[in-house]
């Protein structure tokens, strides 16, 4: 008996295959986003991204031998500021022992006003402030390099992307650790936002792009201003690209509206900074130890921070791994072009690296500019990603593996970064008083980083008011009044405020106020809602209050200029009104232009490829593992440790053991421990870098002493010109610790140096500008206690300069 078989419906056959005929393009789009799932590519990211700022999250505080005590004090400033009801600051009252000075009007306002924020809608704290703001820029940039690469080359390709970015020695240890560069950061973060804002709206057009490429440009002058002109023209560069080589038709001008919307949203920064230029001098701390880049340091490996450096010397390096990612991504698009199978997205990984190329030849040329790493590492990050391009030739069955196994590469390799630096003290306090502690230390100005130029309207040499830095702490005690020339029956300070003060005065005549704040355009007095003339002092460039010509202007009304509260604030100017119009002009047609465009644009849904699951699953194990390894290693409590030992710097140094002091052998101020030399024998014209390493046994040296070095000539010729006078250490000596080493790096110039032998000599002073011989400590040998003179010359050290 033949077996039964099932009855079939032609009907429901042909509507099975209709509507598995069906195009997912003509699904409405809430369908087409049900039916594509979750993106556990970008889930990744976001994770592996929050173990990169594992360090600002577990550890109390922040490292005060970097930049980032800094921005804590700034955003302190910007906080009180803001709470005042000042909406944009442009003062800065507790600089030059309380006289104050425009350092926000002349500096991106982003580093200060976004933690400010944090601090006043959450943590209450500046320090705690910083620390979002590093974590939360970890937390941007992973995910839209991410984001960015998927576009154009899919999810596997913008993982890698995205870790090759988060982990590289720059972008994850040297400016968050190392430098404390927290405008650095925060450009790291929205540079990649701008050029994925710029690829949506080039490549897409969805109705809100526009405001994302505006609301970008803007984010990025307002926090780094250079950092942003690099990245608009990489943004201009890759919308040249895409409509030269992809489409003729894309969207450019709406780009171009975008960076000129942006523009005129920052406006209220950059049009004042430019009219008030003449109105400032601009000087430069001296003694101050600048990185730069060399050709050899930009591929040298990234090192383990040394826990007993005061302050670890910034690396500035792509890094072997991700300069190695980079080399055979442009090796498998070479042999991809040579097959004839290059594709756009292919080129467009080539262009990046292309582009990282020429950075490299810049960062060369302007060698102090390390922020340009920051570009060149993302060019590389993406280029790099193009080295997954090799599974093509590899069996089905393992090309899933390639993904994976080039993560573990980078991590295990990136070990010194995620493993980042240990800071357990304490940051301290950051009220105006600790302010002005710091600068009377000499440790610098407390809101500006030791290599930013400080903008003054006063002469830097001007004499400080030892009452007025005195009484700075508390808003009711702080005296502003220098002098009060003319007949005054009763006068009283009432109120002291960052952009603000007030007093009471009762005159019977003509009088003139001297007030201890440096005079800038905007500064107005008013007495009884009458406008009081004031002007710069002749000498001292101090604000003086002319009450006399007040008299004569309000000759029927004397009382009023002699008689009440006397209000003295920084007010606007033409200018900043002009600049504040732009602004809200700009928002304005930013708003219009939005709502027309979702009004007429129609909506899209981009589908670029997501990450197979295979390799889904095991990114996601390894993820968890990195985290169970972090939290097991990375402490620098843990009882399994993988941190280097301290010390391991000085490993391979020469040993030297000297002491240098005032006079006096028993004195331990100062100790060399070893120096590091890399060769003996030079041309002329080149350049001897000498590495000296010391520490001190005393936790209260008594000044900050500055360092030289120079060749001497053992022939009795002229020794070789004596490098500029820096910081010992690089950190203020009334800053040093006991358990930690500091470490110069001299570059002795040998340009125009005779040909012969020379000695490495050493100088050390206790001066603060103009340095004499007199100032000059003395070194001994502690082991026979004898004096080795006021210059420490390196033993057996024979310098050799040839023609």
């Amino acid at each position: 008996m033949s077996a039964i078989q099932p009855s079939t419906n032609p009907i429901t056959e042909a509507g099975s295959r209709t509507l598995t005929a069906i195009d997912t393009q003509e699904l409405p789009i809430w369908m087409r986003r049900a039916r594509r799932g979750i993106d556990w590519g970008v889930l990744i990211v976001i994770a592996f991204s929050v173990i990169a700022a594992w360090p600002f999250m577990l550890q109390p505080g922040l490292p005060r031998t970097n930049a980032s005590e800094n921005y804590v004090f700034r955003a302190e400033d910007y906080a009180t500021a803001l709470r005042e009801g000042v909406w944009y600051p442009r003062w800065s009252p507790n600089v030059m022992g309380g006289y104050g000075a425009p350092i926000p009007h002349f500096t991106p306002p982003g580093a200060g006003y976004f933690p400010a924020l944090i601090q006043i809608f959450f943590t209450d704290n500046a320090v705690a402030a910083v620390r979002a703001v590093y974590i939360i820029a970890f937390m941007l940039a992973g995910p839209t390099v991410y984001a960015l690469v998927l576009r154009r080359a899919g999810a596997s390709a913008g993982v890698l992307a995205a870790l090759l970015y988060v982990y590289s020695p720059y972008v994850g240890l040297t400016a968050p650790h190392l430098l404390g560069d927290v405008p650095g950061v925060m450009s790291l973060a929205l540079l990649p936002v701008l050029l994925w804002s710029v690829d949506r709206l080039i490549g897409s057009n969805h109705p809100p792009d526009l405001l994302y490429v505006a609301l970008a440009t803007a984010a990025l002058i307002l926090t780094h201003s250079l950092a942003a002109a690099v990245s608009i023209a990489l943004a201009v560069i890759f919308v040249l690209w895409h409509v030269l080589v992809c489409n003729r038709h894309a969207p450019w001008r709406s780009v171009v509206g975008g960076l000129l919307l942006g523009f005129g949203l920052a406006a209220t920064f950059w049009l004042p900074l430019l009219a008030d230029l003449n109105t400032v001098t601009f000087h430069y701390r001296d003694g101050v130890i600048q990185p730069m880049l060399t050709l050899g340091g930009l591929f040298a490996p990234v090192q383990p921070v040394d826990p007993a450096a005061l302050v670890p010397v910034p690396q500035l390096t792509l890094g072997l791994v991700n300069a190695g990612f980079a080399l055979s991504g442009a090796a498998a698009l070479i042999h991809r072009r040579q097959q004839r199978r290059l594709g756009r997205s292919a080129a467009w990984q080539a262009l990046m690296l292309v582009i990282g190329v020429a950075l490299i030849v810049i960062s060369l040329a302007l060698p102090t500019q390390h922020w340009l790493l920051g570009a060149l590492t993302l060019c590389c990050a993406i280029g790099g990603s193009a080295a997954l391009r090799w599974r093509d030739l590899l069996p089905e069955r393992v090309r899933h593996l390639l993904l994976p196994v080039a993560v573990i590469v980078l991590l295990v390799t990136a070990a010194p970064i995620w493993l980042a630096r240990d800071w357990q003290e304490a940051f301290g306090a950051v009220k105006p008083a600790d302010q002005v502690r710091y600068e009377l230390n000499g440790f610098g100005t407390a809101v500006l980083p030791p290599d930013a130029p400080l903008p003054l309207t006063i002469a830097p040499t001007l004499e400080l008011d030892p009452a007025l830095y005195n009484s700075i702490g508390s808003p009711r005690d702080v005296n502003k009044i220098a002098a009060v020339s003319g007949p005054v029956a009763s006068f009283e300070p009432l109120a002291h405020g960052t952009h603000a003060d007030s007093f009471f005065l009762r005159a019977t005549g003509p009088v003139t106020v001297s007030m201890l704040t440096a005079y800038f355009p905007g500064w107005r007095a008013v007495l009884n809602d009458v406008d009081v003339p004031i002007a710069p002092d002749a000498q001292t460039g101090l604000i003086n209050i002319d009450l006399a010509r007040c008299i004569s202007r309000e000759a029927l009304n004397i009382t009023s200029c002699l008689n009440g509260d006397v209000q003295v604030f920084l007010d606007t100017t033409p200018l900043r009104l002009l600049a504040w119009a732009s602004v809200w002009t700009s928002l304005a047609l930013l708003a219009v232009i939005t709502v027309r465009r979702f009004r007429n644009l129609v909506p899209r849904f981009d589908e670029p490829p997501l990450l197979p699951p295979d390799e889904t699953r095991l990114l996601a194990t390894l993820c968890v593992g990195v985290i169970a390894a972090v939290l097991l290693i990375a402490p620098a409590n843990t009882p399994i440790s993988l941190r280097a030992s301290p010390y391991y710097q000085l490993e391979d140094a020469q040993p030297l053991l000297t002491r240098a002091n005032e006079g006096s052998i028993m004195r331990r101020d100062l100790e060399t421990l070893a120096y590091r030399l890399a060769a003996t024998e030079y041309r002329v014209g080149e350049t001897v870098p000498l590495t000296l390493y010391w520490h001190t046994l005393n936790p209260n040296l008594p000044a900050n002493y500055r360092t030289s070095a120079f060749l001497l000539n053992l022939s009795g010729g002229a020794n070789s010109p004596a490098t500029p006078l820096s910081h010992l250490g690089g950190y203020p000596t009334r800053r040093w610790p006991t358990d930690r080493y500091a470490q110069n790096t001299f570059h002795v110039s040998l340009a125009g140096v005779a040909p012969g032998e020379y000695s490495l000599a050493v100088e050390v002073y206790d001066c603060e500008s103009a340095c004499r011989a007199s100032d000059r400590l003395a070194f001994f040998d502690p082991a026979t206690r004898e004096s080795l003179g006021r210059r420490l010359v390196l033993p057996f050290v024979i310098i050799t300069v040839t023609p």
